[in-house]
């Protein structure tokens, strides 16, 4: 730095100059340039104190050094001043621009975090309804009520985070009103197939063995011929048959039968009693028939 170096006459034949201006501060660069253009004034006056007397040689070193030293001395606080007003104008044109980003940053992470906030809310909007719709039937009034208090707090929610919870209970008694709803019909579904299957099963069984169609088959056609016989029905809802004396009376796929499951027979060409093959399987004359050639079946 310039202040190690010795700037008595016998050093005067190496300046300052060769100190890089790149490698000093700002004031120390003022310093030396003025150092740099005084030094050069001051091997000239030592020219002239070089051919005087000693003494006078000491007081004229003494006020060539002062020539130097005063100037120095007034001139860098000068330039040290001006460094730093110009110093304080750019710190407070960065200050402002970096105080304005950060309020605008600032603004924009808030905007995001409730646009995000918002959406989680929004979750939970009109859920209560859409459920209580939905699942009418499967869902008590407690559960309605509690899915109302859980919609409230997810709407007032402070966080993203908070809001997801009271949407996640929500979901939970969604859940639960599906899966009653999902089981009430699995076992609607199971029993109407077994309805079906039963009623199916006894479609597709004659009155008795022997047969080769149903009671609903024959009562469909009303009247057919086989076997040499013209085969009618009539049914115990309109003609009970009370006067019947059928033993262990009872009703087999549709047909009137008796104890031992043969259907119950009206005909003129056979004596009662008679074991005869029907379409429907095997029967027994009990009543009578006044049309020969026809035999009734006595349904349900």
């Amino acid at each position: 730095m310039i202040a190690t170096r010795d700037y008595s006459p016998k050093h005067l034949e190496r300046p300052v100059s060769s100190i890089k201006m790149s490698d000093l501060p700002d004031i120390g660069n003022v310093a030396v340039a003025y150092a740099n253009s005084t030094v050069r004034n001051m091997q000239s006056m030592t020219q002239i104190i070089a051919r005087i007397p000693k003494p006078a040689q000491v007081i004229m070193t003494f006020l060539a050094a002062a020539s130097l030293t005063v100037p120095l001395l007034v001139t860098i606080p000068a330039q040290a001043a001006e460094a730093n007003t110009m110093t304080g104008k750019a710190t407070s044109t960065v200050a402002k621009r970096i105080s304005g980003d950060v309020v605008k940053s600032a603004k924009d992470g808030m905007d995001n975090y409730m646009t995000d906030l918002n959406a989680h809310r929004n979750q939970a909007n009109g859920r209560t309804d859409a459920i209580a719709a939905a699942y009418q039937g499967y869902i008590d009034e407690a559960t309605i009520e509690e899915l109302n208090t859980y919609e409230s707090y997810a709407k007032a929610a402070s966080s993203s985070s908070e809001a997801d919870d009271w949407v996640s209970k929500i979901n939970d008694k969604e859940n639960a009103a599906k899966s009653a709803k999902e089981a009430a019909e699995q076992k609607a579904a199971t029993e109407a197939a077994a309805k079906q299957a039963a009623a199916a099963s006894s479609e597709s069984s004659t009155a008795s063995s022997g047969g080769f169609m149903t009671v609903s088959q024959f009562k469909s056609r009303g009247a057919m011929n086989w076997n040499g016989h013209r085969w009618t029905y009539y049914s115990e809802t309109v003609l009970p048959g009370t006067a019947l004396s059928i033993p262990g009376r009872h009703v087999a796929n549709g047909a009137v039968c008796d104890v031992d499951g043969y259907v119950v027979l009206a005909s003129c060409d056979y004596a009662k009693g008679t074991i005869v093959d029907t379409p429907i399987g095997k029967g027994k004359v009990y009543d009578y028939c006044p049309t020969s050639g026809t035999i009734d079946l006595y349904v349900h």
